[in-house]
């Protein structure tokens, strides 16, 4: 601001001088005269109120700038129907609960029942329970129904069509139940409609879903250590705490990962987002 008072009154004094110089060639060529004490007084309150003008403008233009940049317009263009990916990254939470491990229950219902398929579990809650219940299956009572990993097989069922490479994030919690998990989608996959192509599970290190900074670092890596194109990945940011959702998701805004979240109905939603840059708008 100081500078930008000192520059308008520069510039005003060098209007005012050039202002004056050119009134006083003007009036001694046309009266032969020196210019009066009074053409002075009057050019000189006229170089005070330009003086003003020119500074209460450029303070409504500095205003005005700044005001522009504030309320510059970021728009997210959001596709939720992209195709499905070669790579899904997720996290796992863990499946005890009461201290019973719903995730062997899960297991054991997957083995010894060949008729659930992972096409199956990409159906929304009313259609699961109703086919669940079609196969004599007892919806009620069935406790590996409340295991927390059926929002992953979901996501797995969604992108099998292309998926080749699962990057399983654990927490310290669930590391253990990596192989578990890892069982199951096996088991499913065999079984599949594209059951023939190999899936393959990278390893990676548990990580603590509360640290946002090592979580986008861990996302990082584990894309690194997979070999894939970040065009070819997608982020279920469904399970684990908030903060591993947000990560997720942030990590999509700036590349070509897509994120897929499923909801408590077993709804999904693939979301290919880009952050875009928008015009200054005034405000």
């Amino acid at each position: 601001m100081l500078g930008l008072l000192a520059a308008t009154m520069i510039v005003s004094n060098l209007a005012a001088d050039a202002v004056g110089w050119v009134a006083g060639t003007v009036y001694e060529a046309a009266l032969g005269s020196s210019r009066p004490a009074w053409l002075d007084l009057l050019l000189g309150i006229a170089a005070a109120i330009a003086t003003i003008w020119i500074l209460v403008l450029a303070i409504i233009a500095l205003y005005r700038r700044r005001s522009l940049l504030m309320s510059q317009d970021i728009r997210i263009d959001i596709d939720e129907n992209p195709h499905p990916r070669r790579g899904l990254m997720m996290a796992l939470s863990s499946d005890i609960r009461s201290g019973e491990k719903l995730g062997d229950l899960l297991a054991e219902a997957v083995r010894s029942d060949e008729r659930l398929t992972l096409e199956l579990f990409a159906r929304p809650r009313a259609a699961f329970e109703q086919s669940l219940k079609d196969l004599g299956i007892d919806v009620g009572s069935a406790a590996w129904l409340q295991a927390q990993w059926l929002p992953q097989l979901l996501c797995i069922a969604v992108q099998a069509p292309r998926l080749n490479t699962i990057i399983v994030v654990p927490s310290a919690e669930s590391e253990g139940r990596v192989a578990a998990f890892r069982e199951i989608v096996l088991t499913l996959w065999s079984r599949g409609r594209h059951g023939a192509r190999t899936l393959t599970f990278p390893p990676t290190v548990a990580v603590d879903y509360d640290d946002y900074e090592g979580l986008k670092d861990c996302l990082e890596a584990a894309i690194a250590r997979a070999g894939l194109r970040r065009a070819e990945l997608c982020v279920d940011v469904t399970a684990g705490t908030k903060l591993i959702s947000i990560a997720g998701a942030v990590a999509t805004l700036t590349s070509e990962v897509t994120c897929m979240y499923v909801t408590n109905h077993r709804h999904y939603r693939i979301f290919d987002t880009r952050l875009i840059r928008g015009e200054l708008l005034e405000s």
